[in-house]
Parts: C-alpha cells; sequence; structure tokens
C-alpha cells in the first residue's frame, strides 16, 4: 500500500493504491522518478 509522506497535504493514497492492483491485472508496470522535496513522475507502461 502506498503512503502520504507530508500531513500537510489533504490526499489519499487511495488512488495509487487502485491504480497499482488495476495496472497488475493487466500485467503493467508502473515506474517511479522522484526528487526529494520535488516533484514525483509516475509512469504506467501496459502491454499491447
Amino acid at each position: 500500500m502506498f503512503y502520504r509522506a507530508n500531513d500537510r497535504v489533504q490526499v489519499s493514497s487511495l488512488g495509487l493504491n487502485i491504480l497499482k492492483r488495476a495496472v497488475k491485472r493487466l500485467n503493467g508496470i508502473i515506474e517511479l522518478k522522484s526528487v526529494l522535496h520535488e516533484d514525483s513522475l509516475f509512469t504506467v507502461s501496459l502491454p499491447c
């Protein structure tokens, strides 16, 4: 399960958990590129 690293932001990690489950069922992958205290980039790849 994903977690929230910052309590100041009022968002839920539920969306990422749903994405993870859906991508797994489709035999895809999720890649994450993140820089501390900056942006995070999620890339979802699904097979054809």
